[in-house]
Formats: C-alpha cells, sequence, structure tokens
C-alpha cells in the first residue's frame, strides 16, 4: 500500500502509529513485545505451517499493527470505536488472515464463542465501564479460551479515566474469572511471573476462560 493513500491519523503520542515513533523506538518496542508475548498462546503448532486453527480477537486495535502480529499464527480480527484507525488499518494491513471491524468496546458485533483466544492490550484504562468491556470478552470467547489483557502501571495519562496496579486490576478482574496468571513486563521489555525489581512497566494477566 502507497503510504500517500493511507488516511490521515493525527499524532497525539497516546496512539501507536509505528512510522511516527522513531524518536522513541524503547516506547514502540513495548508495545510490540506484548503482542509477540501473546503469539504463544494464539498459535496452533498441530497445523503448522499449513492454515492456522485458531481465531483471535485484538480488541481496541488502534491502527492494526498488533492484529497484523497476530495473524502470523492465527485468524486475527481487530475491532476499535475509532473510524479513521479502522480505516488505517484495512489500509495498511489487511491480509487475507486479517479483519478490521469497527465496533464499541462493549457492543463486539461478532457471535457468541466465537474465538479462542482475544488480547486487550491498553485499553482497560481508557473505559468509563470496563465491567461491560469484560463480560462482552467473556461472552465472545469460547469456553476454555483464554484471554490476555494488559494496562500499564499508574501512567497518569490525561487519555485514561482510571489508573490500575496489579492488585486492582486483579480484583476486576475476578468479578469475571478466577483461574488466571500473572505477569509484569518491566522497562527492559522482560517478562516475568512476579514483579521483578526492576521498574514494573505494565500489568498482565492471561486468563483462562
Amino acid at each position: 500500500m502507497d503510504k500517500e493513500r493511507l488516511p490521515t491519523l493525527p499524532w497525539t503520542g497516546e496512539r501507536v502509529i509505528p512510522e511516527f515513533m522513531g524518536f522513541d523506538p524503547r516506547e514502540l518496542q513495548a508495545h510490540i513485545a506484548r503482542y509477540n508475548f501473546a503469539l504463544q498462546w494464539c498459535s496452533d503448532h498441530s497445523n503448522y505451517p499449513y492454515e492456522p486453527k485458531k481465531h483471535v480477537l485484538d480488541a481496541g486495535c488502534g491502527t492494526g499493527y498488533g492484529t497484523l502480529m497476530l495473524s502470523w499464527v492465527s485468524w486475527s480480527v481487530g475491532v476499535d470505536r475509532d473510524e479513521d484507525a479502522i480505516r488505517y488499518a484495512r489500509a495498511k494491513y489487511s491480509t487475507p488472515r486479517t479483519r478490521f471491524e469497527v465496533s464499541n468496546a462493549d457492543d463486539i458485533r461478532l457471535p457468541d464463542n466465537f474465538f479462542d483466544v482475544a488480547v486487550a492490550f491498553e485499553i482497560i484504562e481508557h473505559l468509563l465501564d470496563p465491567e461491560s468491556f469484560l463480560q462482552e470478552l467473556r461472552r465472545v470467547v469460547k469456553p476454555k479460551g483464554t484471554l490476555i489483557i494488559s494496562v500499564p502501571h499508574y501512567s497518569e495519562s490525561k487519555y485514561h479515566f482510571r489508573d490500575y496496579d496489579k492488585q486492582s486490576l486483579k480484583n476486576m478482574l475476578n468479578q469475571f474469572w478466577s483461574n488466571m496468571t500473572y505477569y509484569c513486563q518491566d522497562s527492559r521489555l522482560n517478562f516475568y511471573s512476579e514483579e521483578s525489581d526492576e521498574k514494573v512497566r505494565t500489568h498482565v494477566f492471561v486468563v483462562n476462560q
């Protein structure tokens, strides 16, 4: 796709637009690292290298770069409420394995029990009613499916309705699920099953439906 034909998106510093982030590659790498981390739950090696078996939701996909990454090993659907972001994603990242749809977080217009995996990276803190979003994720993910949910650690961004730490996020998730595993992503972009001595950058929970 010719870049000049891409929809123009304003640079706010909050939305990830890879080609605008050369000045801060560590920030872009942090986002990419989370999607790379999620691939282990999205792949099905029993059918490799043929067509993937799993269907994966990228909730709050933004510009779609992460949906493309997930499609390396799955059939991936990216949803976002921002129509301009979805137009951009369709123009730049459409492949036979990706699909992009405009959808509100609490009204994902897809069938019940449709996805094997759902990822929701850095979206909950943007929502006024995150519980409705989590209820919707529970609806669209299959029984015994997997959800991978992350929030930044107390970023104090003006774009966030609320900031979270490990316990506050866990308490909210526990309203819907009981079987989950915690990871933290540190400032060096590593993932640990316990909070590391390094500064915690992001809290991640892998939830079993």
